[in-house]
């Protein structure tokens, strides 16, 4: 919102019932209404020249995760609808992807196979993948047009220690998890923000799909140990080899019949999480007149 709010855009915020926003602006409105598809919010989208839809669930079980990410995209676009509203940008996830399908090493490109069992992920993956097809469905809609961003690992100062790089253990030991060389897919949410304003002025009717990464993306073991060092009081950074992790992983999936396993013990949430491979955002670069600020 400071970023449209800057570039001079007119913004209208619309956020959950009992919300509040804490910003002020000539040029901004809040809405408090929620994402159902009542008067009030179909009031709200009237006259705007394109949606902006970033609300989701990341926590919680499915009835709940599918509730504010799925039901309130379906509410969403009925508004939009009534309203007669026909571009809109959606923030949709690395998650979606089918990283069993990918060798290491391979390259990470917006058309790689997207996860085709997603009751083998998480709760998030399947709820991600659900408002995906919202969002193409929309885009694909005579006259319409959608722009879905795919982000990386989104991070900010407040937040610098993204989960790839393995788990905390205690307030002194940080278990490092993943190849010591592989890359990770970082993007800073300013960058996030600026590549939603270069989506907006999108205007082909058609579906539009860009991940979004920072380049060149940090290797893990050098990011771990600059933000190690960058502590006052700095962890101990145990290691877990990755060859033996993954090789636990599958071992202990072939032997309970190849059944969802919790965590990190999951060969597919392992393979998402952490299998090396390769990117680029020449995409997202062409297609939004975009360049990232952050490192």
């Amino acid at each position: 919102v400071r970023a449209a709010l800057m570039q001079g855009h007119k913004v209208r915020a619309i956020l959950r019932v009992g919300a509040s926003f804490g910003m002020q602006h000539s040029k901004l409105t809040v809405h408090a209404v929620g994402l159902t598809h009542t008067p009030e919010l179909e009031q709200a989208l009237r006259g705007a020249d394109v949606v902006v839809h970033v609300a989701a669930a990341t926590r919680g079980g499915y009835a709940r995760q599918h509730a504010d990410t799925v039901e309130a995209t379906e509410q969403l676009l009925a508004a939009m609808s009534a309203a007669g509203i026909e571009r809109m940008v959606g923030l949709s996830s690395f998650t979606v992807y089918d990283y069993t399908a990918l060798e290491d090493g391979a390259m990470l490109k917006e058309d790689a196979p997207l996860e085709p069992e997603p009751q083998r992920r998480g709760v998030y993956t399947q709820c991600k993948l659900q408002q995906e097809c919202l969002f193409r469905a929309f885009g694909k809609r005579p006259g319409h047009g959608v722009v879905i961003l795919r982000p990386g690992l989104v991070y900010d100062e407040s937040q610098p220690w993204p989960p790839a790089l393995g788990r905390a253990l205690g307030s002194r030991c940080w278990l490092a998890m993943g190849p010591r060389d592989g890359l990770l897919p970082l993007v800073h949410v300013e960058d996030v923000a600026s590549a939603v304003l270069g989506a907006i002025a999108v205007t082909e009717h058609d579906v539009t799909i860009v991940n979004l990464i920072e380049m060149p993306p940090p290797k893990r073991a050098p990011l771990l140990q600059a933000l190690n060092d960058s502590r006052q009081s700095r962890l101990w950074l145990v290691w877990f080899p990755w060859s033996l992790h993954r090789a636990l992983a599958q071992g202990l999936w072939r032997l309970t019949g190849k059944r969802k396993l919790p965590g990190l013990l999951d060969p597919q949430e392992l393979a998402a999480r952490f299998k090396p491979l390769r990117y680029d955002n020449r995409a997202a670069c062409a297609a939004l007149t975009w360049q990232t600020r952050h490192r």
